[in-house]
């Protein structure tokens, strides 16, 4: 059986509430072995920590996402900062920083947006740890930023834009996130990016419960779907799904510095 590795998907949040230890057995029964939850503000961490301690195979990362950036992110900050000198779990299950970025669509000051992500950057550098990045529009202040601050791993998460970009990206050490998008009707650009880009630094995610795939488009999204998705980058690469599988599985144990083994405890 294939092993896959949902490099990205929230279930902390509350959709998952009536029905996550199942979602997980059924996940295991089909070989998606494991899964990381990236927060999205200081708040939810006292949760994230309860998954991990819970369920085998989950991991998560600390941050706070452009979308929940407000004025009490500074402060927020401040905990977080606190939280990473003291928790147990870095590097164990605790394996990244994130969901960070900058989002030009997002309504929230843009200035702010960058002060957090600058000095959650800041962080990362201190820890070596690798980052989550949301990037919508913003490629150069992103690209800049994280030169500023020398951060040399990650993985751009989403990832839609273009193969010069990716490149950009990949030279600077990160991974490109790919997931659903690939299957939607009006993707064609994409999955020409997605072509040329092969699978070197790729990982799969689904960012469950969004992003939904084409066939659940209106629906709730899940894990599940990483499955499918690995078999159509298999079909666009015109390469055996094993070897997609195998690649992909293989490539996000190195960016999170994790075995390739799949045997967690």
């Amino acid at each position: 059986m294939n092993q896959y590795f949902d490099t990205h998907c929230h279930l902390d949040f509350d959709c998952f509430d009536g029905d996550r230890a199942g979602l997980l057995s059924r996940c295991k029964a089909l070989g998606i072995q494991r899964f990381l939850i990236p927060a999205t503000r200081f708040s939810v961490m006292e949760k994230l920590e309860t998954l991990v301690s819970c369920h085998q195979g989950v991991y998560i990362a600390a941050g706070i996402h452009p979308f929940f950036v407000d004025k009490t992110s500074l402060s927020d900050l401040s905990l977080l900062s606190e939280y990473l000198k003291t928790s147990n779990l870095i590097g164990s299950k605790l394996i990244a920083l994130g969901e960070m970025g900058l989002d030009k669509f997002c309504s929230n000051d843009f200035g702010l947006q960058k002060e957090v992500f600058s000095r959650q950057l800041e962080m990362a550098s201190r820890l070596s740890l690798p980052v989550i990045i949301h990037n919508r529009k913003c490629d150069q202040a992103v690209l800049d930023l994280l030169d500023y601050f020398n951060v040399n791993k990650g993985v751009v998460h989403g990832f839609s834009g273009s193969y010069e970009i990716a490149n950009e990206f990949r030279k600077r050490g990160f991974y490109i996130g790919l997931g659903g998008v690939i299957s939607w009707e009006n993707a064609n650009k994409v999955r020409q990016m997605v072509t040329r880009l092969g699978l070197t630094q790729v990982v799969i995610e689904t960012d469950a419960p969004d992003m939904s795939p084409e066939w659940l488009k209106g629906k709730r999204n899940t894990p599940e779907t990483v499955i499918k998705v690995v078999a159509l980058l298999a079909e666009l690469l015109q390469l055996p799904v094993t070897t997609v599988a195998d690649t992909v599985y293989r490539n996000s144990c190195n960016l999170f510095g994790l075995d390739g083994l799949g045997q967690d405890v």
